[in-house]
């Protein structure tokens, strides 16, 4: 068998010609059969097509993964024949994604440690490594407070990296990451503790009162 490429003139079909040992188109070959051989995914679509006058095209191939593939083309025990690489690119932007949750706790006012880091990715989950000009805006979800750093960041090989994200509220919160169209990503729960004693504020009970010179005296 002999393979052609997507990109020759059978309107981009890859294809297989049956051929005898002395290269002649073979008028009976039945099924052949698709399959990835350089790379780490499954090969879409079709398949296996029946040859028509020893020739097999195949017309929805495709392929999930960004990376560089080859395809085998086999029948039975025919000499198989295997094509040029293929070089698969993502698709368009579709989703965040989280490499980097933020921590699981933090103290108040300090920046969080890791900072949190988002994947753009296609909607196979591959990284838009080629982006530069995403911008993604972090936001608090859980919690009463503001977001304190700089919250929205530009993309740069497809990946956005927070450096100064803080929280100055004790309390649980999430945050929530998102860019225009694409689907947003929440993190995991970050639970805010006090930072460290600052200064004393006095609280009066009901009932205090004060003397002539303004000093307080609880009753």
């Amino acid at each position: 068998m002999r393979a052609y490429a997507p990109t020759n003139r059978r309107r981009g079909a890859p294809g297989v010609d049956g051929e005898d040992a002395s290269s002649a188109v073979a008028p009976q070959f039945t099924v052949v059969t698709a399959t990835r051989d350089a790379g780490t995914a499954a090969l879409q679509a079709t398949t296996s097509a029946t040859a028509a006058s020893g020739l097999v095209s195949f017309s929805n191939l495709s392929y999930n993964k960004a990376e560089t593939i080859t395809i085998d083309f086999n029948s039975g025990s025919l000499t198989g024949a295997t094509s040029g690489n293929v070089t698969v690119s993502p698709a368009a932007a579709n989703k965040l994604t989280i490499l980097t949750q933020p921590p699981s706790t933090a103290i108040a006012g300090v920046a969080f440690s890791p900072q949190p880091q988002v994947r753009i990715e296609d909607q196979f989950g591959n990284l838009r490594s080629a982006d530069n000009a995403t911008v993604v805006t972090a936001t608090r979800l859980l919690g009463a407070g503001g977001l304190q750093g700089t919250t929205s960041l530009t993309a740069i090989g497809g990946l956005v990296t927070y450096t100064n994200l803080s929280y100055n509220v004790a309390e649980t919160i999430a945050l929530v990451f998102g860019s225009g169209s694409l689907t947003p990503v929440t993190s995991s729960n970050v639970v805010v503790s006090p930072g460290a004693a600052n200064r004393l504020i006095l609280v009066l009970r009901a009932g205090a009162s004060g003397d002539q010179s303004g000093s307080i005296r609880p009753t």
